[in-house]
């Protein structure tokens, strides 16, 4: 489900939560949570009416599964038919058109509904849940914020934050910072993300006209569109169950300020590192079966990652990139344990120190966006090429048409009034501008959990949602679909 939607702001959300918190006030959870559920369900329904079959399917059988896991004597037969059944399922819907050209099975958010039934099928077998009924179920797997991109929630001692059995109020200051991350994710999404897609879509429809100058802006450009894209929706997704009383999980923790690859996948896409490592990682051996078994189940991992993200050699490239460079990565520090922990500390001091830890972070920012052009290129000559550009130290004039793609209204009208369009290089304001400025927020700002974890309510905090809610409403015509709802 699209948060970015007069839909959704202004007819499903309020709806939801008018008649939500009544139900709970008065002690009636129960009647809360199917409520909201069989309402999330029919704008699911309505909204995307063509994947509506497949997901009650996967949402009934799953219940069923999880039912005769408790009650049955042969509980591990269940459990197993359970996860055939989920993966089965995941399978066929992203690699049937791979078998039958043009034939194509639709069935929004599966990559990550089915992930969450799979967790719960696993932890009700290890009985690591108590047996939930159809009501919690439902409410676990529909909860509208998280169905569309996750967070993947995987049952744990925490899982009850989900429910609202025991909360009946909230208060103003909670309020005021749900709606302040949600207006941050709204505007990451919709005034960030989507003017730097434009600049993507257009450097990848014109591979080979691209020079190294232009080649280097819209890689940048994409890395970026991925990263506001993705930290919109969590950003976005989360204030909304704030608005319910609910917490989910931090599924984005300012990735691009990782230091390694391997810091990386800690920060970003939180909660599906978590389950592979639960679900595939562990059962596959972890480390216990000697450093070259460790070193192949990362492999193993990466490549279901890719196979998870999407369907060609492209993503297959992306995968063995990131699990050989985690490999790498981790036979380095493992290799040198016992001084990697302060070395930069100890060794340098703090002046070299910090210089080598920008260092890192520079490198492994390069790395996460050479690998990301296998992403957003459809072919790998087309991938290819975007990267042999890079090599090319070509430098001539940035052209019109990728400058144009900047252009944001609101702050091309500042410089038009200020007559800085006739100025002979007044088209290269706004890219420099918006880069400069997004590198600065990315690397040096707070992010957007943290700024509104701690804000309070004031005149300038009030001010600031308000500009960027207003700002960001008003631009939501044409928006674009969200990376991760391709995957």
């Amino acid at each position: 489900m699209s948060f970015n939607t007069f839909e959704m702001l202004f007819l499903f959300i309020p709806i939801a939560l008018v008649t939500y918190w009544p139900l709970v006030k008065r002690g009636k959870a129960d009647w809360a949570m199917r409520l909201v559920s069989l309402e999330t369900l029919v704008f699911y329904a309505v909204s995307y009416y063509k994947s509506t079959p497949i997901f009650l399917v996967s949402l009934g059988l799953n219940y069923f599964f999880i039912s005769k896991i408790f009650t049955s004597l042969k509980s591990k037969r269940w459990m197993i038919a359970g996860v055939v059944f989920d993966i089965l399922l995941l399978c066929v819907q992203k690699y049937t058109p791979l078998i039958f050209e043009g034939f194509t099975i639709e069935a929004t958010g599966i990559s990550y509904y089915t992930f969450c039934e799979i967790a719960l099928v696993v932890e009700s077998y290890r009985k690591t849940i108590k047996k939930i009924d159809f009501t919690e179920y439902s409410f676990w797997m529909v909860f509208f914020p998280k169905i569309m991109q996750g967070p993947i929630m995987v049952p744990d001692t925490k899982s009850d934050n989900i429910y609202p059995k025991g909360k009946s109020k909230i208060d103003a200051e909670t309020i005021f910072r749900a709606v302040m991350l949600f207006t941050f994710g709204l505007f990451k999404k919709v005034i960030i993300a989507d003017t730097l897609a434009a600049v993507a879509s257009f450097g990848y429809d014109n591979p080979n006209a691209i020079h190294t100058g232009e080649a280097l802006i819209i890689v940048l450009s994409y890395g970026f569109q991925v990263y506001f894209d993705f930290t919109g929706y969590c950003d976005m997704g989360m204030g909304i169950a704030a608005l319910f009383g609910i917490e989910l999980p931090v599924n984005f923790n300012s990735p691009f300020k990782a230091k390694s690859i391997e810091d990386f996948w800690k920060r970003w896409h939180i909660t599906l590192t978590k389950f592979f490592t639960k679900y595939l990682y562990i059962p596959l051996g972890g480390n216990r079966k000697g450093k070259a078994r460790m070193y192949l189940n990362f492999m193993i991992v990466f490549m279901v990652s890719a196979l998870w993200h999407g369907v060609g050699i492209n993503f297959i490239i992306w995968g063995i990139l990131h699990g050989g460079m985690y490999v790498i990565t981790r036979f380095v520090r493992m290799r040198h344990e016992e001084k990697y922990a302060d070395r930069t500390k100890k060794e340098y001091g703090p002046v070299l120190g910090r210089i080598i830890h920008v260092f890192k972070v520079a490198l492994t920012f390069l790395f996460i966006n050479v690998t990301w052009i296998f992403f957003g290129e459809p072919t790998l000559e087309s991938a290819m090429r975007y990267i042999s550009s890079l090599g090319e130290w070509w430098f001539p004039r940035l052209s019109q048409g990728l400058a144009n793609c900047f252009n944001i209204d609101e702050l091309w009208y500042v410089i038009k009034v200020a007559g800085l369009d006739k100025w002979e290089y007044g088209i290269y304001i706004l890219p420099v501008v918006i880069l400069v400025v997004l590198t600065i927020i990315i690397f040096f700002a707070p992010n957007s959990i943290q700024y509104s974890g701690k804000c309070k309510i004031n005149i300038w905090n009030t001010l600031l949602v308000a500009v960027l809610l207003i700002w960001s409403i008003m631009s939501m015509n044409g928006v674009a679909s969200y990376v991760y709802m391709n995957f």
